[in-house]
């Protein structure tokens, strides 16, 4: 014969088996019905408590921390009788099952110890213990985007567009400290730089604009001549925010993004005439030629037999003249379009010419 019972829970039991229990048998003999006693000391099943991840950590002081915990026990979930966190700052919780997943707010960066303890109904408890590192949340700045107009032609302003974001968990907050530098190189020497005033503060996940124009010449009020302030050729675009450093950051190493500026040259157009027509030939002779902006294109006048050098003229032109008119060598630089006319006399106005002018001639 086989009999199971369970024991509602721990404690001494006194265990016995009679047959007729109630006596509805008669029998000759009804005082050994009764089979020995046994007694049974049933010991209980503790409960078991386990800190399975703590998220994030390191933390962030004023941030949420997310604590998820494990507790079981071999009697069965029923016989929980609480759940208790100890966050290790001066705060607890206490609940039941249902607070096995739990969050919390440490207002203080510090190393804390956290415990999980869990008790049956019986008196027995659990506990699991694991350390939580808390830092201050920091700000952290970095460009999500550049626009660099490339290629852009040479004495163009160029406009340079970027986005940079804070993607911290630190407020930057005003009156904000930090600065923008924009630097443009060529061939490792910075050629042009520009630095922002204060920026403004900056909430985690926000964003912001930058926008400077580089101005495509350096002419002044009392300097007029073409001087683009980036000649043609191929540049490095470099920003930084917080250049100086001055705000503690998450992520010290993002803050910079770089492109590449190509641009490319303005070609002018000098064209060579004779006058009168046979009267002389020039170097470069009488056609149309391309040069870059700001070339110095040395030019010069040969009269033919019968004919003297007069002096150079220019015709719907922007930019300088001739550097010397009434020599017949002379350079031309290429500010602009140039229609030059060597101008040629014949040789009875000699005696004039050489009162007026030290041209070569050939009569």
């Amino acid at each position: 014969m086989e009999i199971t019972w369970k024991p509602p829970s721990k404690g001494l039991y006194s265990l016995c088996v009679k047959v007729d229990y109630d006596n509805k048998v008669n029998e000759s003999d009804e005082g050994n019905n009764l089979t020995r006693r046994v007694f049974l000391n049933v010991l209980n099943n503790p409960p078991e408590a386990k800190i399975l991840s703590i998220d994030p950590n390191p933390a962030f002081a004023d941030k949420t921390v997310t604590f998820t915990g494990e507790v079981t026990d071999p009697d069965g979930d029923n016989d929980i009788s609480y759940v208790k966190w100890d966050f290790g700052d001066g705060s607890t919780t206490t609940g039941d099952l249902s607070d096995e997943i739990v969050t919390h707010t440490y207002a203080k960066p510090g190393t804390y110890t956290v415990t999980l303890e869990a008790g049956d109904k019986n008196g027995d408890k659990d506990t699991d213990t694991a350390t939580v590192e808390v830092k201050i949340a920091l700000p952290d700045l970095t460009f999500t985007s550049l626009t660099v107009p490339s290629p852009q032609e040479e004495g163009k302003d160029i406009k340079i567009d970027a986005t940079y974001e804070n993607i911290g968990l630190g407020e930057i907050q005003s009156p904000a400290d930090y600065k923008i530098r924009l630097e443009v190189i060529k061939q490792g020497s910075v050629v042009y730089e520009y630095i922002t005033e204060t920026l403004s503060a900056l909430r985690p996940g926000e964003s912001a604009m930058f926008t400077h124009t580089i101005p495509g010449d350096q002419k002044t009020d009392t300097d007029t001549r073409y001087k683009p302030q980036l000649p043609a050729g191929t540049y490095t675009v470099i920003l930084k925010v917080d250049y100086a450093d001055v705000l503690p950051e998450s992520d010290e190493t993002n803050n910079e993004i770089s492109g590449t500026l190509e641009i490319s040259p303005i070609i002018y157009t000098l064209t060579m005439i004779v006058k009168p027509s046979g009267g002389g030939t020039t170097d470069p002779a009488v056609g149309s030629y391309t040069y870059n902006a700001g070339t110095v294109v040395p030019i010069s006048a040969i009269p033919a037999d019968g004919y003297t050098f007069m002096n150079w003229s220019l015709s719907y032109y922007t930019g300088d003249g001739v550097a010397d008119p009434n020599s017949a060598i002379t350079t031309v630089t290429m500010n602009g379009n140039k229609i030059v006319t060597a101008n040629f006399g014949q040789c009875r106005f000699k005696f004039l010419m050489q009162q007026f002018s030290k041209s070569l001639m050939r009569c």
